[in-house]
């Protein structure tokens, strides 16, 4: 299916007019005798392949989604994102593409070039952007500038992605964004020195996915280091530093060998 998906993701125009083509042949077969219904078929063929060509695209970007969540590899989604986007017309679609570009990027660390993007983007230019959408590029906005040290900016994109995080209706949707939320929460928290209430929303998180879990390692061992509770932190930073291909496993590894240094 992978690799299905990447010939028509990478053919796409040779994948609509294929399909249509032997859709068409073997409709004809059908009302070869009925001209105004063979028109009308073929040209609801030609639209239900080119949605299919999408959809394939779209399989593509949450296969390589998956490898950051779940094995905490964010270079598939960059290498996906950059492929679509050399192909992708400017539109909503493109702008998505942009978003899980950006995603990638602050997981490995170039928070500079994801605050370009981002910077670049104007969310609100097409009317049918959704509100989750508009969400998920706040978040970004607001991680990125945090690892950057732009303290005004992530709090005010941070707002912004609350606000929007409590007009979304589904269930599902504020389910999934809620860790979003939380995450930056607990930074701000501890950003500010309040220790305690930092711990408190970790201990209310869920984390699901691998990155999830190794995400709120991250934030238990920054807390517990600023603590001075080195038992634990070391043990969380340590479950984060086993993933190196992440900046925070990166960055975790320093912090181990800058902990253990001071506390000989």
């Amino acid at each position: 299916m992978d690799r299905f998906c990447r010939f028509i993701s990478d053919h796409r125009l040779l994948s609509v007019v294929l399909f249509s083509i032997i859709e068409c042949a073997a409709y004809a077969l059908i009302l070869w005798e009925n001209p105004v219904w063979l028109v009308v078929g073929c040209v609801c063929l030609v639209f239900v392949n080119v949605l299919y060509v999408q959809v394939c695209a779209n399989k593509l970007i949450v296969f390589a989604n998956a490898e950051l969540t779940d094995a905490c590899d964010p270079m598939p989604l960059l290498e996906e994102c950059n492929r679509q986007l050399a192909r992708e017309k400017p539109g909503m679609r493109y702008q998505m593409l942009q978003i899980d570009k950006t995603a990638a990027l602050a997981n490995m660390g170039d928070f500079a070039e994801a605050h370009e993007i981002l910077s670049g983007m104007n969310i609100d230019k097409y009317a049918g952007t959704l509100s989750v959408h508009k969400m998920i590029y706040y978040h970004n906005f607001s991680a990125v500038c945090h690892m950057m040290e732009k303290w005004d900016a992530a709090d005010l994109y941070h707002q912004k992605a609350a606000m929007l995080y409590n007009d979304l209706r589904s269930a599902k949707q504020k389910k999934l964004l809620n860790w979003s939320l939380l995450s930056a929460e607990w930074e701000m928290h501890y950003r500010h020195g309040d220790y305690a209430r930092a711990l408190t929303v970790l201990d209310q998180m869920q984390p699901e996915t691998l990155l999830q879990k190794v995400d709120h390692a991250w934030g238990y061992g920054n807390v517990y280091a600023a603590m001075g509770d080195l038992d634990r932190a070391l043990k969380n930073l340590q479950y984060v530093a086993d993933y190196p291909r992440l900046y925070t496993g990166r960055r975790a590894k320093e912090l181990l060998a800058e902990l253990l240094n001071v506390n000989k």
